[in-house]
């Protein structure tokens, strides 16, 4: 077939590789991801049936478009919409694009873990008590760290008003697809990144919508707004291949992945300085997250893992490492990361471990001083860190990964705000800024 359309490669040898031969556009018999009736409009219905739901999309702009699609056709505009204040900042950007206003729920935390153990239940209950006003909500589950929330209580209230509820279920695709792991969350519409645990491309995810209620020509409205009128067939085929796979092979899919990782979670609790954090039926097994008990900064023992035993992990911080596994591990990999776990571990010079005096986490509830839309139109000029608290912020700052705001446009900066900033620095964390610019410990402010 002499291919007389876009893309200008033409799928010559010559200039696309192996991996975009199957790089087309919507040419005849391949369908139209943003009016599906055919090849993708199958995808969506095996989406639809993987995870039990009434209907399904597919997204090759990731979770960020679904969410953001999903809060701008549930919201309304000037309504007041409540959220894990450990949202990721497509949250916050849907929530200024739909013109909402927002309501941080605030968070849970424990003794000893240097990150939060998900959102606080009753206070998002509380505060949706208090508030009939609220409409419309979204719970992060599980986060990342993999700390589950229990999403029934929230539902059931949203649900009895005529709101809705939204699981930002990113780190969660496999949740219920086998016995080891949880059951995903129970909200109206759950959001997942089909490629963080499973085996679908970078930037494909999946919504599973489960209230008759939800129009489901309004959420195709917003996804032909926030995704790309081109969509890349080469995504769209690997979900694609990926659902079939999960159609036909069911639980035994799973198998090789959670074989190795319950050998793994059994030879890493051994640890003796670091440890592994277990939280328990709240928690997705499939994260391994490493404490380093004040024994050795995350950071240094990321490179380690990297220069020594070229492991590279998803995140560092001060206190904890993430290290992620997904559908293509297999008891061989799950071991080599214990095994260079161990013998860091043994390496440390440490007889006892040390407790967190204060973690590395902003625990204050955040208080706005104006709209996010208002604080981003305004005149604005930078400051130092230091000389930033009680000032009004006109500006994103965020770690990357995972994405979470430390501060948002028309957030009061207070004391704890810009020591987290200051010692994200010192710690290596990479900042990144909204508007795009340097983070060079500076931060813009509203006049």
């Amino acid at each position: 077939m002499l291919p007389m359309h876009m893309p200008g490669h033409k799928r010559n040898p010559s200039f696309a590789g192996d991996a975009f031969r199957s790089d087309i556009t919507e040419i005849n018999g391949f369908d139209d991801l943003h009016a599906p009736q055919g090849l993708i409009r199958d995808i969506e219905k095996n989406a639809r049936k993987i995870w039990q739901a009434k209907e399904a999309f597919i997204s090759v702009n990731g979770s960020t478009a679904l969410i953001e699609s999903a809060i701008c056709s549930l919201g309304d505009r000037g309504g007041k919409f409540l959220f894990s204040s450990d949202s990721h900042i497509s949250v916050w950007h849907g929530s200024e694009i739909a013109g909402l206003t927002p309501v941080p729920c605030p968070l849970k935390t424990s003794d000893g873990i240097p990150f939060f153990s998900g959102t606080n239940e009753d206070a998002a209950v509380s505060l949706l008590q208090n508030d009939p006003d609220i409409k419309l909500a979204l719970i992060t589950t599980p986060t990342y760290e993999g700390v589950i929330t229990d999403t029934s209580r929230i539902k059931k209230i949203m649900n009895e008003r005529g709101g809705f509820l939204i699981a930002d279920c990113s780190h969660g695709a496999h949740l219920g697809l086998d016995p080891y792991f949880p059951e995903r969350p129970d909200a109206d519409i759950v959001i997942m990144s089909t490629h963080k645990t499973l085996h679908s491309p970078t930037q494909t995810a999946v919504a599973a919508v489960y209230s008759e209620r939800i129009e489901i020509g309004r959420i195709r409205h917003f996804l032909s707004i926030f995704e790309s009128s081109s969509p890349s067939y080469v995504l769209m085929g690997g979900i694609c291949r990926a659902l079939l796979d999960i159609r036909r092979s069911g639980k035994s899919l799973f198998s090789s992945w959670t074989e190795g990782l319950k050998e793994a979670r059994e030879r890493l609790s051994g640890l003796t300085n670091l440890s592994l954090w277990d939280g328990g039926s709240f928690s997705d097994p499939s994260k391994l997250v490493i404490l380093t008990n004040g024994c050795i900064n995350g950071g240094e023992l990321a490179q380690i893992l990297r220069r020594q035993y070229r492991i590279e992990i998803e995140a560092s911080f001060e206190d904890h490492i993430i290290a992620m596994t997904g559908i293509g591990d297999t008891p061989p990999t799950l071991l080599r990361f214990c095994d260079a776990m161990e013998r860091i571990d043994g390496s440390l010079a440490v007889t006892s471990k040390k407790e967190i005096a204060a973690p590395f986490i902003i625990t204050e509830p955040p208080v706005f001083m104006l709209p996010l839309e208002d604080a981003l139109s305004r005149e604005s000029t930078a400051v130092s860190y230091k000389d930033a608290a009680g000032k009004i912020s006109a500006e994103y700052i965020f770690p990357y990964p995972p994405g979470i705001p430390a501060i948002v446009p028309g957030q009061l900066i207070t004391d704890s705000i810009v020591r987290y900033l200051i010692k994200s620095g010192s710690s290596g964390i990479r900042l990144r800024v909204d508007p795009l610019r340097d983070p060079d410990g500076m931060i813009k402010i509203c006049r």
